[in-house]
Order: C-alpha cells, then sequence, then structure tokens
C-alpha cells in the first residue's frame, strides 16, 4: 500500500505474491486490499488518486523445489513444484472470482469484477524459450513471462549463468536483527564476498 501512495501512476503496479508460498492467499489479500483502497477514492471523485490503486499484477516465482500452497499435490515434482500450468490457472481462477466474496451490490459488483479480472498474471523463475512455448501451446494464462536468467546464461548446454540473487534476508532495525526471507530463502555465508565497511 505504502509504495500504491507514493510512487506516480504511472508506474504498474506489480505484487510479488510467492514471498509466504501462497500465491493465490497472497494476491486475494493485495487485490481486496487495493481495490477497496481504489473504490473508496473513485467515489470520492479523485480518479487520479485512484489510479494509484490500480493493480497491474501479480508475479509468482515459486522455487522450482518446493509446491506451492495452492498447488494439491500430484507426487511428481514437475507437476507439483514450481511456477506450473496447474498453479497459474488456480492463480487465475482466484483472481477472477476474488470479488464474490466481498460482499459488494450494485455498480460496485460490475467495478470489481473488471479490476479482479484485470489483474495480470506474471510467471518467473527458470522460464525459456522452450518452457515458455510448452506453457504457450498448453493455453496457460500467463501474461508476461520473466526469463532474465535465461538471458544472462553464458553456456546454456553446458548451465553456466553469469545470474546471481541477492534477496534482502535480513534487516537491522534498532540494533536487532530480524529475518525477512520469503519462503525457500536464508541468510547464508558467501566466502567468495569480502566485506567493505
Amino acid at each position: 500500500m505504502a509504495f500504491a501512495a507514493t510512487q506516480p501512476p504511472e508506474i504498474p503496479r506489480i505484487a510479488v505474491v510467492d514471498f509466504r508460498n501462497d500465491c493465490v492467499g497472497t494476491s486475494l489479500e493485495v487485490v481486496r486490499a487495493l481495490f477497496f483502497r481504489h473504490l473508496e477514492l473513485t467515489k470520492r471523485g479523485q480518479p487520479d488518486e485512484a489510479r494509484r490503486y490500480r493493480l497491474y499484477g501479480v508475479r509468482a516465482e515459486t522455487s522450482p523445489t518446493m509446491r506451492d500452497v495452492s498447488v494439491p499435490p500430484l507426487g511428481d515434482r514437475s507437476l507439483d513444484c514450481g511456477v506450473n500450468p496447474r498453479l497459474v490457472f488456480v492463480l487465475r481462477e482466484a483472481l477472477d472470482r476474488a470479488y464474490e466474496s466481498w460482499g459488494l451490490a450494485g455498480h460496485d459488483v460490475t467495478a470489481a469484477r473488471e479490476y479482479c479480472r484485470k489483474v495480470k498474471i506474471v510467471a518467473t523463475g527458470g522460464f525459456t524459450p522452450a518452457r515458455i512455448r510448452e506453457f504457450e501451446d498448453l493455453g496457460v494464462p500467463v501474461d508476461v513471462y520473466g526469463m532474465s536468467s535465461w538471458l544472462l546464461s553464458s553456456c546454456e548446454a553446458c548451465g553456466t549463468t553469469t545470474d546471481y540473487t541477492a534477496d534482502v534476508v535480513r534487516v537491522k532495525i534498532e540494533g536487532r536483527w530480524y529475518d525477512r526471507s520469503k519462503a525457500g530463502r536464508s541468510a547464508a555465508d558467501n566466502l567468495m564476498l569480502e566485506r567493505v565497511v
């Protein structure tokens, strides 16, 4: 909400929704919070402010070693883990129907339905041209693909990459450290780095 409130409305609001390994649950929380603020400002006659709360998309980047809680297990890692077609189909249906449980009436229902159905799905995490083709052939409702690791690979055949992830996994507040990593990540030492002071 702070990002939406402070950044220019021209910057698309894309929420990373795999932080707690619950893409559907997190997406539903985000779309609801932003829609109700959007609706409130629209009713107040502040359309420019309301634009700040237009959710452009949700981004799923579940680790290929993890099964998102939204995906019922089949017992096959290729079908259960990572950003897979099943996860995206479940996510699309949840977004399209999110407004149904909001207790709205009249024109608000129509506005909410339109808002939810316009939210795009961004799929990232291990995508290659071949994997995108597979998703497209299956009709998976992905709107935007991210494939930075593939673009940064030095040698696709040998699996060499120059890609590096540097997540914020711990923060220091008033002298005390707090873990703040997404599911599947944690603080780890890297012996190849040197401390710079």
